[in-house]
């Protein structure tokens, strides 16, 4: 147990600092960057790992609610991600979620939903739905199948940040977002 709350710590630790280095969280290009700039948060990831496993219940809320700060800090509504030469995106089996590759090998998955005017949220304005033109190009990839896009991300009323909502049960937080444009497959 010991070993295992150290091991949690020097994780955070470790995150943080190269967080700290960069001079802000790694985080997503901005808004019309057209890509990445860094990696997915890491050290919201790692808190967020952090509170699934913490049987202090105070301390894993604690973990929750600064992990939710810096994923909101990460995605704002508007903030542009797109694919590039490195990542790319896939659409997850089962409806409207993308993930930009590749897959984390542990902890939360961050994921991207889009909603359509068939498949949306309550909490998710119109005017933020993917057309159901690109909706429909990404449906008809053979699953698994990586494509190149660009999406913008957009506010969810009901979430755990002003963009996204975290289920631990699932170990996945899901940005919501709407596609911009997509490109042919890879």
């Amino acid at each position: 147990m010991k070993r295992a709350l150290v091991s949690a710590v020097l994780l955070v630790v470790a995150c943080s600092g190269a967080a700290k280095d960069a001079g802000t969280p790694a985080m997503i290009g901005e808004s019309g960057s057209g890509g990445w700039e860094g990696d997915l948060p890491a050290e919201a990831l790692g808190l967020l790992a952090k509170s699934a496993s913490d049987t202090c219940a105070v301390c894993a809320r604690e973990a929750r609610q600064e992990a939710f700060q810096i994923l909101a800090a990460a995605f704002p509504p508007g903030r542009i991600v797109a694919s590039d030469s490195m990542r790319w995106f896939v659409a997850l089996p089962g409806g409207n979620e993308l993930l930009l590759g590749p897959p984390p090998a542990a902890g939360p998955a961050v994921t991207f939903r889009f909603h359509t005017a068939e498949n949306h949220l309550v909490g998710i304005a119109e005017s933020d739905w993917t057309d159901s033109n690109l909706a429909e190009r990404i449906h008809a990839l053979p699953p698994g199948s990586p494509f190149h896009a660009s999406i913008e991300v957009v506010p969810f009323a009901y979430g755990d940040g002003p963009t996204f909502s975290y289920s631990p049960s699932a170990g996945r937080v899901r940005v919501h977002c709407k596609v911009v444009a997509i490109a042919s497959p890879r």
